[in-house]
């Protein structure tokens, strides 16, 4: 393997003296292209390039006819050569994170590809080319965060397709028929307008199609999804195999379906709309998501979800959730309160009584938090941007608390007494009130939230402080 400093430009045109060489890794190296000799090395099994300054690839890199993985991720390479077609043997391409801007259709020569991955290509945009339809091996397709507008019909010919990740792709605006065999499906777009009929994607164990996006962070225009869908999505109920379940849709008025059948449902994202009619949910959901939620109406029927572990509330328009109803999930461990612009009070946390992870994220009204301070089994707190904050109670009852975050809590006053300054790890970031020098030990670290409903409880254990 070759690293940042060990490069010498006789050694890169001199390839043809590796002949027997097998993985070749040139990563994190400033080198702009690769000399023509690399197609002299007829062993080649593994090509790595990935963290270069990398600009072009060769046209003799078709010449590898032994090359089984090519990696170009985060690389500033923008076209693959059309000689790409020619690596019959190859299996993984990894390009995430480059500056790729179109996929040639020689990409539909590669007729031993299974795995193809282009996400976060934030350059990478248009249609993906028909010729796509002929990769009859490949079994993953990753293309989330990428500004591809359309998806071709030949798509439906992938018979061994196992994984489509659409993801964050905010130009796409439909889909068409998918293959059978997909496992995972991840399509999550501000312009989506169509939904492609889910009815015969038997095999799914993940589902998650939202029209949200990044709509909280750009101003993207949105056509909403038009009624005629509503019939398309009723066939969810028939898909048996499904375990992750997360529909995030502005007309939540189309979900009103039966998802009482999907027994092995232990992940669900629902629009609060429908969470109301809790009786058509199986019970034996692990997680539960409930967004854009107006009310708590129905929740009286949480009890009959005895393995529910995690609770995410997210963008409710409720000015104060009450939680004494959650009192009766007697395996409740994990709340997420996310994006509550206008929630001023969370009461009643007391009746939680064996929470063990709390997250307060974006709620920059929230003023008062009741009962947090009797939680005698909460380990972790995170509590991030919540602007109108001033004060929190007194935790040192809270014996088993571990970490405390605080990221973004502007007026903030003062931190909290905890009961082990030794075990109890608090972190703090862009709290301007907060003296330095005030509270016990704690570290001011430079936190990032990791995107919402995600996990359950914001999982920073690979914060880095300063």
């Amino acid at each position: 393997m070759l690293t940042r400093g060990m490069v010498h430009q006789p050694c890169l045109d001199s390839f043809g003296n590796l002949k027997r060489l097998s993985t070749l890794r040139m990563e994190n190296l400033e080198l702009l292209e690769l000399a023509d000799s690399i197609g002299e090395i007829p062993g080649l099994q593994v090509l790595s390039l990935c963290d270069s300054s990398m600009e072009k690839l060769p046209e003799s890199i078709g010449k590898l006819e032994s090359l089984v993985k090519l990696n170009i991720s985060s690389t500033n390479i923008i076209e693959l050569p059309d000689s790409i077609g020619e690596l019959k043997r190859l299996k993984i391409l990894g390009m995430r994170n480059c500056k790729l801007r179109k996929l040639p259709k020689a990409i539909g020569m590669l007729e031993k590809l299974e795995s193809l991955d282009a996400s976060f290509c934030m350059f990478l945009e248009g249609e993906i080319p028909m010729e796509i339809g002929a990769l009859s091996v490949l079994q993953e397709l990753l293309l989330d965060g990428t500004r591809i507008s359309e998806v071709p019909p030949t798509i439906s010919q992938l018979c061994q397709l196992m994984r489509l990740g659409l993801r964050d792709c905010e130009e796409l605006q439909q889909l068409p028929e998918l293959p059978a065999s997909l496992a995972h499906l991840d399509i999550k777009s501000t312009s989506l307008q169509r939904i492609p009929d889910l009815s015969n994607l038997s095999n799914l164990n993940f589902l998650q199609l939202s029209d949200y996006g990044h709509r909280r962070y750009v101003n993207i225009p949105h056509a909403p999804l038009n009624a005629c869908q509503a019939q398309d999505l009723q066939c969810i109920g028939r898909l048996t195999r499904l375990s992750w379940l997360a529909l995030d849709l502005s007309d939540g008025t189309m979900l009103h379906a039966d998802f009482g059948t999907l027994t092995k449902l232990k992940m669900l994202e629902l629009p609060g709309s429908t969470i109301k009619s809790l009786e058509r949910i199986p019970t034996e959901v692990e997680t539960l998501t409930c967004y854009d939620f107006e009310s708590t109406d129905g929740w009286s029927n949480l009890h009959t979800f005895k393995y529910l572990s995690s609770l995410k509330i997210v963008r409710s328009c409720l000015t104060e959730i009450p939680l004494d109803v959650l009192g009766q999930l007697e395996n409740l461990h994990y709340l997420d309160v996310l994006e509550c612009q206008f929630l001023e009070r969370l009461p009643h946390l007391s009746s939680l009584r064996k929470l063990q992870a709390l997250t307060l994220y974006e709620c920059p009204r929230l003023l008062e938090i009741q009962g947090v301070e009797q939680l005698k089994t909460l380990e972790k707190l995170y509590i991030c941007y919540c602007l109108s904050l001033k004060e929190l109670p007194n935790l040192s009852n809270l014996q088993k608390l571990s970490k405390l975050h605080l990221l973004g809590c502007e007026s903030l006053e003062s931190l909290p007494i905890v009961a082990n300054e030794e075990t109890c790890h608090v972190n703090v970031s862009r709290c301007k009130m907060l003296p330095y020098d005030s509270g016990p030990t704690f570290e001011w670290a430079c936190l990032e939230a990791p995107l919402c409903g995600e996990t359950s409880g914001f999982n920073w254990e690979t914060e880095v402080s300063s």
